[in-house]
């Protein structure tokens, strides 16, 4: 009798093992289901049903991550693959302030992006605001060279128009950030040297006092050709800037007014 006992405890134990698997196979196919209908709100709940139901399941944190990412995305705004093709072409200039506009005050000329095919190796939409027909969209673009691995990321605000059955225009788009994805694996390649330049200066002030500007040098001992990107303190303001640096040579960055204090935020390939 005690045989038969343990024998349907057995079973009861292992049905409600196999009812409980099932179960959370359904959430994962519903949200996967979902998912391809674009209902990334419904998807993302079935997801965490499914991870509630197997906390140790692999890979379901990125769905839930995928759903964040696109449902921003109201009915009848332009998809992530319409942003995309809406971009190619388009030029890309840094915002006053920003690491690749210009600082200096010296007459460098602002950076500027051509978006090619397949450099677009993401996007994000962070907001949407719908005002009648069209959208505003605030957009991180991430980029990615031809010949690197580093990649830039476009913080932008974008004005979709709708020109006709679903063909859309960007209208407007304004920076607001640029910067890269910083990786660590050029910090090393970089050696900085503060120097003051005794033989170039400027006029201040009502009193007509003269100071000299202070030169950051930046001494490039690795193979690659890198981009260095920082801040420096000028009466009390911290500015950004970018120099590129060639492979085993030297750069400069001759910041105005001259600088106190400076830091690095990316070292990275070109």
């Amino acid at each position: 009798m005690n045989s038969i006992r343990k024998i349907l405890l057995i079973s009861a134990l292992l049905f409600g093992t196999i009812m409980a698997y099932s179960q959370c196979e359904t959430y994962l196919e519903k949200g996967d289901a979902l998912f391809a209908q674009k209902n990334y709100k419904e998807a993302k709940s079935q997801y965490l049903n499914y991870k509630e139901c197997k906390p140790n399941a692999t890979g379901i944190d990125a769905k839930i991550a995928e759903c964040d990412r696109l449902a921003p995305l109201p009915i009848g705004s332009p998809d992530i693959e319409t942003i995309k093709k809406c971009l190619i072409g388009k030029k890309i200039q840094d915002k006053h302030g920003g690491y690749f506009s210009d600082n200096s005050g010296l007459g460098r000329n602002n950076w500027l992006w051509t978006i090619e095919t397949n450099e677009i190796k993401n996007v994000e939409v962070k907001q949407s605001k719908k005002n009648g027909d069209d959208f505003f969209l605030d957009v991180l673009l991430f980029i990615q060279g031809k010949s690197s691995t580093t990649q830039y990321v476009f913080d932008l605000q974008i004005v979709f128009v709708l020109i006709g059955n679903n063909n859309w225009i960007a209208d407007n788009i304004v920076t607001k950030d640029i910067y890269l994805v910083k990786t660590g694996r050029s910090d090393n390649c970089i050696t900085i040297e503060t120097v003051e330049n005794n033989s170039r200066g400027y006029w201040t002030g009502s009193t007509n006092t003269q100071k000299n500007y202070s030169t950051l040098n930046f001494k490039n001992n690795c193979n690659n050709i890198l981009v260095v990107c920082g801040q420096v303190l000028c009466d009390g303001k911290w500015k950004k800037f970018y120099t590129y640096v060639e492979a085993n040579k030297e750069a400069n960055y001759i910041p105005y007014p001259a600088f106190t204090e400076y830091k690095i935020d990316f070292i990275e390939r070109k």
